[in-house]
């Protein structure tokens, strides 16, 4: 089984009066993230025996049960997104944060999407609620971003500080596969965006995958893999920071690094 818990990101466009989903890692201009041009999500499992046949259970693979999802925002009010027929508009910098609550597979889930001046910000947070054994639950994606075709290229921090860089491919390629304190992506022209995790949790995921970006036909999606499952009853939480920056070519590792939070 995998379990997956992806994008709560979509909600805003569409409390936001713009229904227009995610398509391959674009977002509607009704979010922050499409000056990044990326698609933030949350966790995906990997079980034997999915009931939906995939192989997979979370957000946007089926199995998961939403027990509720509300929309918070810095001006002081509170919406519950399983109303529907909900509008509303917001002074320019209002902050947004979409909260959800479900099951998933053997997990009880709170997802947190915050959208803000400064980027995105995604958490999940994690319980045990039922017993597993590693043939039933073969991995877990805590973290997933897709970036869209016109980054080109990246650059990035492991966790010691060394930096590493590369090109996208289209190939179906796994490329970086290293535990990383922050990733960064530029188009080649003027665009670029920082994928960061909270200072001190360089977070220690499965040899050989790690962090591991896959070179697909329509997009590259950034992963972040665990094998490493507590105990019924344990809670474990994931959190990542996405900002984006424009720089000409020659100046786009300086400005990526300008929004890094670590030691640069």
């Amino acid at each position: 089984m995998i379990v997956c818990t992806a994008c709560c990101i979509c909600v805003i466009c569409q409390i936001a009066g713009r229904h227009a989903p995610c398509q391959r890692g674009r977002l509607c201009a009704a979010t922050w993230a499409v000056r990044v041009r990326c698609c933030p999500t949350c966790s995906v499992a990997a079980v034997a025996g999915a009931p939906n046949g995939s192989g997979f259970l979370g957000t946007g693979h089926g199995g998961e049960y939403v027990f509720a999802v509300a929309l918070h925002s810095t001006a002081g009010d509170s919406r519950n997104l399983l109303t529907p027929g909900q509008h509303a508009q917001w002074p320019a910098g209002t902050g947004l944060t979409v909260v959800k609550e479900s099951q998933i597979g053997p997990f009880l889930s709170t997802e947190e999407v915050a959208v803000g001046v400064r980027g995105v910000r995604i958490t999940v947070n994690l319980t045990v609620a039922y017993a597993v054994t590693s043939t039933e639950l073969n991995f877990l994606y805590p973290c997933m971003t897709m970036f869209a075709l016109p980054f080109k290229q990246w650059i990035a921090a492991t966790a010691n500080g060394t930096q590493v860089t590369g090109v996208f491919a289209s190939d179906d390629s796994f490329t970086l596969r290293q535990r990383v304190r922050w990733v960064a992506v530029y188009d080649g022209v003027r665009l670029g965006a920082v994928y960061q995790y909270p200072v001190g949790n360089a977070y220690n995921g499965s040899a050989p995958f790690q962090n591991e970006f896959w070179n697909r036909a329509y997009d590259h999606k950034l992963y972040f893999r665990t094998d490493t499952i507590p105990a019924k009853g344990h809670s474990f939480i994931f959190t990542y920071n996405i900002s984006a920056f424009t720089a000409e070519p020659a100046e786009w590792i300086k400005a990526a690094k300008e929004q890094v939070a670590w030691p640069v």
